[in-house]
């Protein structure tokens, strides 16, 4: 069922807050909590992406999206993946059982790809090519509270990133302890 609610990312601000998104963690959630096994939530957002709005606009903004799109969507292709773009400038990926000493590592080689696409972003205070931050939530559903707090614990610690600088990736565990 969830690798038919895999959100197409090449169709731009179509599938932005998109509710089958929503439907697609609600599902990994208790999927994982009657298996017992971990889920992932990666979450993605550019650093100082209002800049680079400011600078070139909302059309040249949205081509950047969806480059941004790409990058995130191809990490994430086993069958049991879910990549969506959740808001303007947020995206999040679904895994589960995923290694736990493999998460950081992902996050990292896709905040490098996004690097490596080299988009210029000319204003921005601390580097002037565009970058992401990460972070990768991780939980056992059966034992922590909801996956809605799970989304909103996740973005708190994304703003906290992004705060702190560019390319931050972090990996916190949600719900124990």
């Amino acid at each position: 069922i969830l690798g038919l609610l895999t959100i197409p990312f090449s169709i731009g601000h179509a599938n932005k807050g998109d509710p089958s998104v929503m439907l697609a963690l609600e599902l990994s959630w208790f999927s994982c909590a009657r298996e017992r096994r971990p889920l992932a939530l990666f979450l993605f957002a550019p650093d100082y992406f209002d800049v680079y709005l400011e600078t070139f606009g909302r059309v040249a903004a949205d081509s950047c999206l969806r480059m941004l799109a790409r990058a995130v969507g191809a990490a994430f292709r086993r069958a049991s993946d879910v990549a969506a773009r959740l808001e303007d400038a947020e995206f999040a990926a679904l895994g589960t059982n995923m290694p736990a000493e493999a998460l950081e590592g992902h996050a990292q080689r896709v905040c490098e790809r996004v690097h490596a696409l080299a988009i210029r972003n000319p204003h921005a205070p601390l580097n002037r090519t565009l970058t992401v931050s990460a972070v990768v939530m991780v939980a056992r559903p059966g034992r922590a509270p909801g996956w809605r707090g799970m989304l909103a614990a996740a973005r708190e610690e994304l703003a906290a990133c992004q705060a702190a600088g560019i390319e931050q990736v972090a990996l916190k565990n949600y719900g124990e302890g």
